[in-house]
């Protein structure tokens, strides 16, 4: 089966050389002319490799980048950017949002197709680059799902409302955990509740003591039954649902 790449351009040219060329070399091609049909159509079709250009109206190349990586169904999907901007710090934000490569505009062919293989042969390279984004929108147990499934090694750094977290993955299992002054299950479990806050796994290689080594599926699972129990010891507010045979009268009690 051929692979699918996705080519997101506002140009119609740029669109119908990629397109007639790509398909040319056995790639079955698909095209959207901006941010918006292209996370769309990602989101349908699932490509194996998305190009795209990065001034383009509406969502830009930037904000789709940005949306991919965050969505934990397309993060590990190989991204390139395709553009006429060649500035140095444009194509260095391109890579600090997630991208894998920037090509400058016009683009040979053959130079793009050899860019497009070694980024298949990578595998899932998605998750190479730093991977970040909010916790309201890609929620911390899908991320881990994410970073379990792909096997991924590296440090996740998290800054939420209630404090500093750094979760040390190798090879898709938790090794160890901190959030704030608490460590190991109990920083997971408490971790896993935040609903806000920002988020950075780096894939760098990691020394740590294997202090947790558990799979991702499980501590959500554990922090799951971790909170229904606490919520089963909250104490109950005063004066609330009390029953008076709790509390007997002086009399009662004689």
């Amino acid at each position: 089966m051929a692979e699918t790449i996705l080519v997101v351009d506002d140009d119609p040219a740029v669109r119908e050389v990629l397109g007639e060329g790509l398909a040319q070399r056995g790639y079955r091609v698909l095209t959207a002319p901006d941010g918006v049909e292209g996370l769309r159509l990602a989101r349908v079709e699932q490509p194996t490799l998305v190009i795209a250009d990065v001034l383009m109206p509406g969502l830009n190349g930037w904000e789709l980048c940005r949306q991919v990586r965050e969505d934990p169904t397309l993060a590990g999907i190989p991204f390139l950017f395709l553009s006429s901007v060649s500035d140095p710090s444009d194509r260095a934000h391109g890579l600090s949002l997630g991208a894998d490569d920037y090509v400058p505009k016009p683009v040979n062919l053959r130079e793009l197709e050899i860019r497009i293989q070694r980024l298949l042969r990578r595998g899932t390279p998605g998750i190479d680059a730093p991977l970040s984004g909010e916790l309201s929108r890609l929620p911390l147990p899908d991320l881990l799902q994410l970073l379990t499934t792909h096997k991924q090694t590296g440090v996740l750094r998290i800054l939420t409302p209630a404090g500093q977290a750094e979760v040390t993955i190798r090879d898709g299992k938790i090794l160890v955990a901190t959030f704030g002054d608490v460590r190991g299950r109990e920083a997971l479990f408490q971790l896993v509740a935040q609903e806000d806050g920002r988020f950075r796994f780096d894939a760098v290689q990691v020394y740590a003591q294997d202090e947790v080594q558990m799979d991702v599926q499980e501590i959500i699972l554990e922090a799951i039954h971790h909170r229904d129990e606490s919520d089963l010891r909250s104490p109950t507010p005063a004066g609330e649902d009390e029953d008076p045979t709790d509390h007997p009268s002086p009399d009662s009690a004689r």
